[in-house]
Protein backbone atom coordinates (compact mmCIF):
# COMPACT_ATOMS: atom_id res chain seq x y z
CA UNK A 1 0.00 0.00 0.00
CA UNK A 2 1.28 3.68 -0.83
CA UNK A 3 1.62 6.25 1.29
CA UNK A 4 0.85 9.97 -0.02
CA UNK A 5 3.17 12.00 1.83
CA UNK A 6 2.07 15.61 3.02
CA UNK A 7 5.36 16.92 2.83
CA UNK A 8 5.65 20.14 0.87
CA UNK A 9 8.92 22.14 0.15
CA UNK A 10 8.89 25.77 1.48
CA UNK A 11 10.51 28.51 -0.04
CA UNK A 12 14.52 28.58 0.18
CA UNK A 13 16.51 31.26 1.84
CA UNK A 14 17.76 32.88 -1.48
CA UNK A 15 13.43 33.09 -2.18
CA UNK A 16 12.59 34.73 0.68
CA UNK A 17 15.89 36.90 0.48
CA UNK A 18 14.42 37.88 -3.30
CA UNK A 19 10.49 38.30 -2.04
CA UNK A 20 11.96 40.63 0.74
CA UNK A 21 13.95 42.52 -2.10
CA UNK A 22 11.19 42.73 -4.43
CA UNK A 23 9.07 44.19 -1.38
CA UNK A 24 11.66 46.46 -0.44
CA UNK A 25 11.95 48.49 -4.02
CA UNK A 26 7.91 48.53 -4.20
CA UNK A 27 7.53 50.69 -0.68
CA UNK A 28 11.01 52.88 -1.66
CA UNK A 29 8.80 53.31 -4.99
CA UNK A 30 5.42 54.02 -3.34
CA UNK A 31 6.15 55.97 -0.06
CA UNK A 32 7.92 58.99 -2.30
CA UNK A 33 4.74 59.20 -4.60
CA UNK A 34 2.48 58.80 -1.80
CA UNK A 35 4.06 61.96 -0.27
CA UNK A 36 4.21 63.94 -3.44
CA UNK A 37 0.65 63.07 -3.90
CA UNK A 38 0.39 64.58 -0.12
CA UNK A 39 2.18 67.54 -0.87
CA UNK A 40 0.14 68.08 -3.89
CA UNK A 41 -3.03 67.78 -2.29
CA UNK A 42 -1.87 70.17 0.49
CA UNK A 43 -0.89 73.17 -2.21
CA UNK A 44 -4.28 72.65 -3.96
CA UNK A 45 -6.24 73.47 -0.61
CA UNK A 46 -3.88 76.06 -0.06
CA UNK A 47 -4.73 77.80 -3.28
CA UNK A 48 -8.25 77.51 -2.60
CA UNK A 49 -7.71 78.75 1.33
CA UNK A 50 -6.07 82.15 -0.58
CA UNK A 51 -8.78 82.15 -3.23
CA UNK A 52 -11.93 82.71 -0.76
CA UNK A 53 -9.87 84.95 1.21
CA UNK A 54 -9.04 87.30 -2.36
CA UNK A 55 -12.91 87.00 -2.45
CA UNK A 56 -13.64 88.21 0.97
CA UNK A 57 -10.79 90.90 0.21
CA UNK A 58 -12.88 92.46 -2.82
CA UNK A 59 -16.41 92.45 -1.22
CA UNK A 60 -14.72 94.38 1.99
CA UNK A 61 -13.25 96.65 -0.71
CA UNK A 62 -16.39 97.16 -2.72
CA UNK A 63 -18.14 97.66 0.15
CA UNK A 64 -15.77 100.29 1.68
CA UNK A 65 -13.93 101.72 -1.25
CA UNK A 66 -10.88 101.11 1.17
CA UNK A 67 -8.24 97.83 2.12
CA UNK A 68 -8.54 96.16 5.67
CA UNK A 69 -6.28 97.85 8.00
CA UNK A 70 -3.27 95.61 9.21
CA UNK A 71 -4.86 96.60 13.10
CA UNK A 72 -7.61 99.03 13.49
CA UNK A 73 -5.91 101.05 16.37
CA UNK A 74 -9.37 103.47 17.34
CA UNK A 75 -9.71 104.70 13.86
CA UNK A 76 -13.37 105.15 12.63
CA UNK A 77 -14.37 107.02 9.64
CA UNK A 78 -16.96 106.97 7.18
CA UNK A 79 -18.40 103.27 5.96
CA UNK A 80 -14.99 101.79 7.40
CA UNK A 81 -15.88 99.53 9.98
CA UNK A 82 -14.60 100.88 13.28
CA UNK A 83 -15.54 97.92 15.85
CA UNK A 84 -13.38 95.33 13.85
CA UNK A 85 -9.90 95.17 14.88
CA UNK A 86 -7.55 93.05 12.36
CA UNK A 87 -7.53 92.48 9.04
CA UNK A 88 -8.97 88.82 9.81
CA UNK A 89 -11.28 89.90 11.26
CA UNK A 90 -12.64 92.43 8.57
CA UNK A 91 -12.36 89.13 5.95
CA UNK A 92 -13.81 86.77 8.87
CA UNK A 93 -16.66 89.12 9.41
CA UNK A 94 -17.59 89.92 6.05
CA UNK A 95 -17.23 87.30 3.24
CA UNK A 96 -16.06 84.24 5.07
CA UNK A 97 -18.55 83.67 7.89
CA UNK A 98 -21.27 85.65 7.03
CA UNK A 99 -21.31 86.77 10.94
CA UNK A 100 -20.99 89.75 13.12
CA UNK A 101 -18.27 89.26 15.37
CA UNK A 102 -20.26 89.22 18.42
CA UNK A 103 -21.52 85.87 17.21
CA UNK A 104 -18.28 84.87 15.76
CA UNK A 105 -16.77 85.36 19.74
CA UNK A 106 -20.04 83.26 21.08
CA UNK A 107 -19.02 80.57 19.46
CA UNK A 108 -15.79 80.32 20.30
CA UNK A 109 -14.51 80.52 16.66
CA UNK A 110 -10.86 80.44 16.52
CA UNK A 111 -10.39 81.96 13.10
CA UNK A 112 -7.01 80.34 12.77
CA UNK A 113 -7.73 77.23 13.26
CA UNK A 114 -10.21 77.70 10.47
CA UNK A 115 -9.79 75.97 7.54
CA UNK A 116 -9.92 78.46 5.55
CA UNK A 117 -7.13 80.32 7.70
CA UNK A 118 -5.15 77.46 8.00
CA UNK A 119 -2.37 76.41 5.91
CA UNK A 120 -2.10 71.90 5.69
CA UNK A 121 1.64 72.54 5.27
CA UNK A 122 2.33 74.16 8.26
CA UNK A 123 2.36 72.72 11.77
CA UNK A 124 -0.68 71.54 13.63
CA UNK A 125 0.89 72.95 17.22
CA UNK A 126 2.58 75.88 18.63
CA UNK A 127 6.16 75.52 18.09
CA UNK A 128 8.63 75.26 21.35
CA UNK A 129 11.67 76.03 21.13
CA UNK A 130 14.99 76.80 23.60
CA UNK A 131 16.16 75.15 27.40
CA UNK A 132 13.32 75.48 29.92
CA UNK A 133 14.69 78.49 31.59
CA UNK A 134 14.12 80.41 28.56
CA UNK A 135 11.81 78.96 26.22
CA UNK A 136 10.23 80.77 23.08
CA UNK A 137 7.16 79.60 20.95
CA UNK A 138 6.32 81.05 17.44
CA UNK A 139 2.99 80.18 15.84
CA UNK A 140 3.02 78.70 12.28
CA UNK A 141 -0.48 78.60 11.37
CA UNK A 142 -1.82 81.31 8.87
CA UNK A 143 -1.62 83.45 6.06
CA UNK A 144 0.05 86.65 6.37
CA UNK A 145 -1.20 90.48 5.04
CA UNK A 146 1.13 92.17 2.43
CA UNK A 147 0.19 95.36 5.42
CA UNK A 148 3.63 97.12 5.03
CA UNK A 149 5.11 96.37 1.44
CA UNK A 150 8.90 96.90 0.99
CA UNK A 151 10.73 98.31 4.20
CA UNK A 152 13.20 98.27 7.35
CA UNK A 153 11.87 98.72 10.63
CA UNK A 154 12.81 102.50 10.89
CA UNK A 155 10.65 103.19 7.91
CA UNK A 156 7.85 104.91 9.42
CA UNK A 157 5.67 105.10 6.22
CA UNK A 158 3.75 102.35 4.54
CA UNK A 159 3.84 100.65 1.11
CA UNK A 160 1.67 97.93 1.99
CA UNK A 161 -2.31 97.90 1.88
CA UNK A 162 -2.63 97.50 5.88
CA UNK A 163 -2.40 101.29 6.45
CA UNK A 164 -0.43 104.71 5.61
CA UNK A 165 1.44 104.14 8.94
CA UNK A 166 3.74 101.14 9.29
CA UNK A 167 4.55 99.21 12.72
CA UNK A 168 7.08 99.57 15.53
CA UNK A 169 8.97 97.47 17.50
CA UNK A 170 6.21 98.29 20.17
CA UNK A 171 3.19 97.55 18.05
CA UNK A 172 0.75 99.01 15.38
CA UNK A 173 0.03 102.85 15.37
CA UNK A 174 -2.79 104.88 14.65
CA UNK A 175 -3.13 104.99 10.83
CA UNK A 176 -5.79 105.49 8.34
CA UNK A 177 -6.95 102.98 5.81
CA UNK A 178 -5.48 102.61 2.33
CA UNK A 179 -7.65 103.93 -0.68
CA UNK A 180 -9.03 101.71 -3.33
CA UNK A 181 -7.92 104.38 -5.43
CA UNK A 182 -4.17 104.27 -4.11
CA UNK A 183 -3.28 101.10 -5.41
CA UNK A 184 -2.03 101.57 -8.74
CA UNK A 185 -2.30 98.33 -10.35
CA UNK A 186 -3.96 95.88 -8.43
CA UNK A 187 -3.02 92.72 -10.59
CA UNK A 188 0.28 93.41 -10.10
CA UNK A 189 -0.15 94.05 -6.10
CA UNK A 190 0.06 91.08 -3.82
CA UNK A 191 -2.23 90.87 -0.87
CA UNK A 192 -2.54 87.97 1.49
CA UNK A 193 0.03 84.93 1.33
CA UNK A 194 1.73 82.63 3.07
CA UNK A 195 3.02 84.44 6.50
CA UNK A 196 6.81 85.18 5.96
CA UNK A 197 8.91 88.02 6.34
CA UNK A 198 12.40 87.55 4.40
CA UNK A 199 15.07 89.33 2.73
CA UNK A 200 18.81 88.52 1.94
CA UNK A 201 18.23 84.86 1.84
CA UNK A 202 16.53 84.66 5.50
CA UNK A 203 13.02 84.32 6.20
CA UNK A 204 11.19 84.33 8.97
CA UNK A 205 7.33 82.51 9.27
CA UNK A 206 5.11 84.38 11.35
CA UNK A 207 1.67 84.73 12.44
CA UNK A 208 -0.15 87.50 9.90
CA UNK A 209 2.76 89.03 8.48
CA UNK A 210 3.51 88.59 4.25
CA UNK A 211 6.72 91.22 4.30
CA UNK A 212 9.54 92.13 2.58
CA UNK A 213 12.39 93.60 5.06
CA UNK A 214 16.55 92.94 4.94
CA UNK A 215 16.10 93.77 9.08
CA UNK A 216 16.06 90.01 10.36
CA UNK A 217 17.44 87.08 11.44
CA UNK A 218 17.06 83.48 11.47
CA UNK A 219 14.71 82.27 13.68
CA UNK A 220 14.73 78.33 15.12
CA UNK A 221 15.85 77.36 11.69
CA UNK A 222 12.66 79.15 9.99
CA UNK A 223 14.36 79.76 6.79
CA UNK A 224 14.47 76.05 6.15
CA UNK A 225 11.16 75.37 7.67
CA UNK A 226 9.98 77.90 5.10
CA UNK A 227 11.50 76.56 2.21
CA UNK A 228 10.29 73.29 2.57
CA UNK A 229 6.60 74.62 3.25
CA UNK A 230 5.76 74.50 -0.47
CA UNK A 231 9.05 73.32 -1.90
CA UNK A 232 10.69 76.38 -2.35
CA UNK A 233 7.75 78.36 -2.98
CA UNK A 234 4.81 80.43 -1.75
CA UNK A 235 1.27 80.71 -2.61
CA UNK A 236 0.23 84.75 -2.70
CA UNK A 237 -3.68 86.02 -3.84
CA UNK A 238 -3.16 89.88 -5.68
CA UNK A 239 -5.48 92.70 -5.13
CA UNK A 240 -7.16 91.68 -7.68
CA UNK A 241 -8.00 87.86 -6.57
CA UNK A 242 -5.72 85.90 -8.80
CA UNK A 243 -3.81 83.30 -7.38
CA UNK A 244 0.19 82.64 -8.32
CA UNK A 245 3.38 80.24 -6.51
CA UNK A 246 6.34 82.58 -7.65
CA UNK A 247 9.46 81.40 -5.49
CA UNK A 248 10.76 82.18 -2.18
CA UNK A 249 13.64 83.79 -4.33
CA UNK A 250 11.77 85.77 -6.45
CA UNK A 251 9.67 87.85 -3.65
CA UNK A 252 12.80 87.87 -0.82
CA UNK A 253 16.05 88.01 -2.84
CA UNK A 254 15.58 89.72 -6.38
CA UNK A 255 15.92 92.90 -6.70
CA UNK A 256 14.79 93.20 -10.16
CA UNK A 257 11.84 95.79 -10.61
CA UNK A 258 9.58 93.09 -11.13
CA UNK A 259 10.26 91.49 -7.94
CA UNK A 260 9.99 94.51 -5.82
CA UNK A 261 6.99 96.16 -7.56
CA UNK A 262 4.60 93.87 -6.58
CA UNK A 263 5.20 94.39 -3.20
CA UNK A 264 4.00 98.16 -3.09
CA UNK A 265 1.17 99.88 -4.02
CA UNK A 266 2.45 102.54 -6.20
CA UNK A 267 3.82 100.41 -7.93
CA UNK A 268 7.31 101.84 -7.84
CA UNK A 269 10.40 99.91 -6.58
CA UNK A 270 11.71 101.68 -3.86
CA UNK A 271 15.37 100.56 -3.53
CA UNK A 272 16.46 102.74 -1.22
CA UNK A 273 14.41 100.74 1.69
CA UNK A 274 17.06 97.53 0.50
CA UNK A 275 19.82 97.55 3.04
CA UNK A 276 23.55 98.33 1.24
Amino acid sequence: MRVRSTDREGFSLIELLVVIAIVGVLVALIIPAISRSKRKAHNVQCVNNLRQQGIALQGFVADCQAYPLFRNINYSDGGYPGGVHTWVSVLEQWELSGKERKKLREMATNSWKNTVWHCPSTPDSVLTFGPATSTTTISVRGYGYNAFGLRNYRDTESLGLGGHKGDTPSGPVFSAPVKESEVETPSNMMAIGDAFVGGKGVIVDTRDKLQRTDDIQDEFGSTKRARARHQGKANVVFADGHVESPTLKFLFDDTTDASLKRWNRDQNSHRDRLAP
